[in-house]
């Protein structure tokens, strides 16, 4: 696994996650509107939850809280995370999560936001860095 992504590789991750959305499980015709809206309304809050071996450029981390996202470093034990001090933030329907994680992290995550009835609504694994990028809201 690369340890590590360049910020050209992030960024590109990163819009990738939003400008593929229309490839993504959310029906064709409504792909582009429901992530924009997922992303920029103001009803939810929009967590990123960031890999501790995959760390984020500077600039990035500014536009992301910038546009109100909390930033959450992925703990080793993500079930424990989900069960521990974030408990509230992370178990609420309303809180739409982005992450660029292992395949193993994303099931994980995955499993726990359908208890709270969210749904994957954008993923794809990108081989350069051997994580998945996804939305779930």
């Amino acid at each position: 696994m690369k340890a590590e992504l360049n910020r050209r590789e992030l960024l590109m991750l990163s819009g990738g996650a939003v400008m593929g959305a229309a490839a993504s499980a959310i029906p064709a015709n409504a792909a582009a509107q429901d992530v924009n809206e997922l992303l920029a309304s103001g009803t939810g809050t929009t967590v990123v939850l960031q890999d501790r071996r995959l760390p984020l450029p500077a600039e990035l981390q500014g536009r992301l809280t910038g546009n109100g996202a909390r930033l959450l470093p992925l703990d080793e034990d993500p079930v424990r995370m989900w069960r521990g001090e974030h408990a509230a933030l992370l178990d609420h329907a309303g809180t739409r999560l982005l992450g660029v994680t292992p395949w193993i992290e994303f099931v994980m995550i995955q499993g726990l936001a359908a208890e709270s009835r969210r749904r994957v609504r954008y993923q794809r694994f990108d081989a350069a860095s051997n994580a998945m990028v996804w939305l779930i809201a």
